[in-house]
C-alpha cells in the first residue's frame, strides 16, 4: 500500500509502497541560481523513496517543520533521492508509475525533495518568502521543471480525477 501522509492535510492509501509527503511552499532566502543541476554520473533509474524517507525522517519534525541541522546531516541522502528522480517519473520511465494514484505520489514526494533542496541551497533558516523560488529550474522525470510547474500538474491532476485534496495540498494550487 502507498500511504500518503501529508502533514496537516490528509491520508490516502493507494497503492504498493510506503510513502511520506512534505510540503513546503518554496519559501527561502533568494540566492543567485536560477537553475540547480545535479551530477547524475552512474545514477541508476529507480522508483525508491527510501533516501526521502530517511532525510524525512531527520529532516522534518512532528509538526511539519524543516529542521535545518537535520537537514544538513542527511544532505546526501536528499541529494541521491533528486538524482534518482532526475532520470525517473510518470514521463521518463512511466512503466514504474502506472497508475494516477503512484503518479500523484510521484509529484508529492518530488515537491517535497525539491522544496528541501532548494531551502538548503538558500541558506537555512528561510528568512522570507521569496516567489522567485517556486521558479527555480531543476532536472526531473527528465524534463527541466520547477515547483510552480509541480504544483500545476497536481492542479491539472485533482481538476481531471475530481479529488480536491490533490489540489488542497500542493502548496501553489488552488482550487476552484
Amino acid at each position: 500500500m502507498i500511504t500518503i501522509l501529508a502533514m496537516n492535510c490528509f491520508s490516502l492509501r493507494i497503492g504498493s509502497t510506503f510513502l511520506l509527503v512534505l510540503f513546503l511552499a518554496g519559501c527561502a532566502v533568494e540566492s543567485d541560481v536560477a537553475e540547480v543541476r545535479l551530477d547524475l554520473t552512474g545514477v541508476e533509474v529507480s522508483s525508491s523513496v527510501s533516501d526521502l524517507s530517511a532525510v524525512l525522517s531527520k529532516a522534518v519534525d512532528k509538526k511539519g517543520r524543516l529542521i535545518p541541522d537535520g537537514l544538513a546531516s542527511v544532505r546526501d541522502r536528499l541529494d541521491s533521492q533528486l538524482k534518482k528522480m532526475a532520470i525517473s517519473g510518470p514521463t521518463a520511465t512511466p512503466e514504474m508509475y502506472p497508475t494516477d494514484e503512484s503518479r500523484w505520489a510521484y509529484w508529492y514526494n518530488a515537491r517535497a525533495a525539491w522544496s528541501m533542496k532548494l531551502a538548503d541551497l538558500a541558506g537555512l533558516p528561510p528568512a522570507r518568502c521569496q516567489p522567485r523560488a517556486r521558479e527555480k529550474v531543476f532536472l526531473l522525470d527528465g524534463c527541466d521543471m520547477s515547483l510552480e510547474k509541480i504544483d500545476s500538474i497536481l492542479q491539472d491532476a485533482a481538476r481531471r480525477s475530481g479529488d480536491f485534496r490533490l489540489a488542497a495540498c500542493a502548496p501553489g494550487a488552488w482550487v476552484d
